[in-house]
């Protein structure tokens, strides 16, 4: 055992070594991602980066006595047999350097340690190691006001009535017509509303076909089937949409700022109530906001709350519609808004120590079932900021906070 823990040791300080100089392979970057998702080993590893501390640690591996750690080691390595010694004293040498800075890292780390978490808990806060993503939950609200839990009910029979069947299936909520219009003829269409809570993507199969993906913290209301001339929709938050063509029965969907009208087409829309900017981007097809503007592929409409005219640009739909295949995708985006989506993923308020810091820019692509702590860790190690997850137990609430590095 106590030959595992020291091999995995010298293995950790290699990987922070090589990381301090930018010299990790992507496999190496993996390896160290993972060791980074416990606390201990982030704060650690920000105290390493610490320009002061990360000197103070050169310093004392030029003062480390290498060859008396080249004898020691090497007695040790000897007695396991089938080693020599050229490649003992490249690989003492090699770990030596790399050890005794992970040696002092620690050492700063335990001597820093704890103050802030003892005092926030004394003053109802607490600081956190991370926030745990949610994924693939949703809840349904039927017409009389029932609701239903898709997380408890996966692979399973929702309901049925008089003119629709209503499955969970891997994570899709899915509605089939009955057969024969005499049932729609019963009577007038129901609305159900499907709740996608804060942490969470899910996805509905409408009962035209239409496939309709809902990001964290939205909500669609929709017919229990389509009646008359018109399929009629609303959206809250930011949904993907892939609709099946019928020139005779146009979609509409509906949103607090614009509505948007469609023939057969795909596209993304943003309309969360606490942003400023209005958006659709048309990956497929072509789209009318409003009566006046109207979209082709590749072409994005943002349109601010606070004037509501709409500006068109052409953009990478990818960048606009990853979400839905879960992942956060940022090109060039400052920290203000990547943090706000992050915040409607993992539940969080965010603040700035520095309202600068809102503008530094971003670029990269991770996977939404990171933890927090390993999505801001790679937004730190290249914006060069810290951060702190904080939990106000009086509030039940969690916030980071943004501070320089």
């Amino acid at each position: 055992m106590k030959t595992s823990n020291s091999k995995n040791k010298f293995g950790i300080a290699d990987l922070i070594y090589k990381s301090v100089t930018e010299q990790l392979r992507p496999e190496e970057r993996e390896a160290l991602d993972l060791w980074l998702q416990k606390s201990e080993n982030r704060l650690l590893y920000r105290e390493l980066l610490s320009k002061e501390k990360f000197q103070r640690s050169m310093s004392v591996y030029e003062s480390v006595n290498l060859d008396r750690m080249y004898t020691l080691f090497q007695k040790r390595l000897m007695k396991r047999g089938r080693v020599k010694k050229r490649a003992v004293r490249s690989m003492i040498y090699k770990y030596a350097a790399v050890f005794a800075i992970g040696l002092l890292a620690t050492g700063y780390y335990l001597w820093n340690r704890g103050s802030e978490v003892f005092k926030g808990e004394e003053s109802g806060v607490e600081i956190v190691n991370t926030i745990q993503p949610g994924y693939e939950k949703a809840t349904l609200v039927l017409a009389d006001g029932s609701e239903i839990n898709l997380e408890k009910s996966k692979d399973s029979f929702v309901m049925t009535n008089a003119v629709v069947e209503v499955e969970n299936k891997d994570n899709l909520l899915v509605y089939k017509n009955k057969e024969g219009k005499q049932n729609q003829e019963i009577r007038t269409p129901e609305y159900n509303t499907l709740h996608v809570p804060v942490g969470g993507i899910y996805s509905v199969v409408l009962p035209d076909g239409s496939t309709v993906y809902l990001n964290s913290a939205s909500s669609l209301k929709f017919p229990e089937y389509f009646a008359g001339g018109e399929r009629v929709v609303e959206l809250e938050g930011e949904g993907y949409f892939d609709i099946v063509k019928n020139p005779s029965k146009p979609f509409t969907v509906k949103t607090r700022v614009r509505n948007i009208k469609v023939l057969g087409t795909r596209f993304n829309v943003s309309a969360y109530t606490e942003d400023e900017l209005f958006s659709t981007t048309l990956v497929e097809g072509k789209v009318i906001l409003g009566d006046e503007v109207v979209l082709s592929p590749g072409e994005q409409a943002l349109i601010p709350k606070s004037t509501g005219v709409a500006m068109v640009q052409k953009v990478e739909t990818e960048l606009y519609t990853v979400w839905k295949d879960g992942k956060f995708y940022f090109d060039q985006e400052p920290l203000d808004k990547i943090l706000t989506k992050a915040g409607r993923w993992y539940g969080f308020e965010c603040t700035f120590a520095d309202p600068d810091l809102k503008d530094r820019l971003f670029t990269g692509v991770a996977k939404k079932t990171y933890s927090l702590s390993q999505l801001l860790d790679m937004i730190a190690r290249t914006s060069k900021i810290n951060y702190q997850i904080k939990y106000h137990k009086n509030e039940n609430a969690y916030e980071v906070l943004i501070t320089t590095n």
